[in-house]
């Protein structure tokens, strides 16, 4: 099965290419321990980087498929994800997941065996692929999700409430693309992230745009990643 991982980058060449070494560590531990096998062929948008990011995750991983995409500063996050799937779109033909990742977190180990567990679970429930978003906790505090997804709750003072894992995937309606997971077919139907959106909020408008399509729209059983947690309270 092939993935395209696509992620866009700006002056953070460490956070990268920490990002992607966990996530080819998380790859290889899910080949070695299934008989399904995955090969990763990442998509990294440029945006203007002045620390020669690029080039250094090529030179850091001379041996994997990396195809750079080349910005000029401005295309922000949501316009940096566009030009890095748009690239994998080329490929759509042999490509069987998009997976969308921010390169502030570190993938666990059990990060594709989340992914491949939500998915087999959305094949059983709903016969069909869909969109998978999986939690990211607090590096300090795993038990602190600060990533993830999101639900909207109608009431007097309608709001959208924060999700947290359980033990097993929940629908949900906002996801976050610190790890999101698109089947090839959901694309197929819907595109991509919207032109919309220039930085924030294309994520969570994909979830919507997935789910008001018919796809199942879930979390993952449990968390894929951490992060450092610097939210502004």
């Amino acid at each position: 099965m092939r993935i395209a991982v696509l992620l866009t980058c700006f002056n953070r060449c460490q956070k990268t290419i920490r990002a992607l070494d966990s996530l080819y560590k998380s790859a290889e531990h899910f080949n070695e321990n299934s008989t399904a096998k995955i090969n990763l062929e990442v998509f990294l948008t440029d945006d203007g980087c002045t620390d020669n990011t690029s080039g250094n995750v090529k030179k850091t991983f001379p041996d994997k498929s990396i195809t750079i995409v080349k910005a000029d500063g401005n295309a922000f996050w949501a316009g940096g994800m566009r030009l890095a799937w748009n690239k994998a779109l080329e490929l759509h033909d042999r490509i069987d997941f998009y997976l969308l990742i921010n390169d502030d977190a570190q993938f666990l180990q059990t990060a594709f065996d989340e992914m491949f567990k939500t998915h087999n679970y959305a094949l059983a429930t709903y016969k069909k692929g869909g969109v998978y978003t999986g939690f990211i906790a607090d590096e300090k505090d795993t038990n602190k999700i600060i990533y993830g997804a999101k639900y909207y709750k109608k009431a007097f003072l309608s709001k959208t409430y924060d999700m947290m894992p359980k033990d097993m995937p929940q629908e949900c309606m906002f996801t976050n693309a610190n790890f999101l997971v698109v089947d090839k077919h959901v694309v197929d139907e819907i595109g991509q992230l919207s032109i919309e959106y220039k930085h924030g909020g294309a994520d969570w408008d994909y979830g919507m745009r997935a789910l008001k399509a018919g796809f199942p729209v879930l979390t993952t059983y449990g968390i894929c990643g951490v992060s450092v947690n610097d939210h502004i309270l």
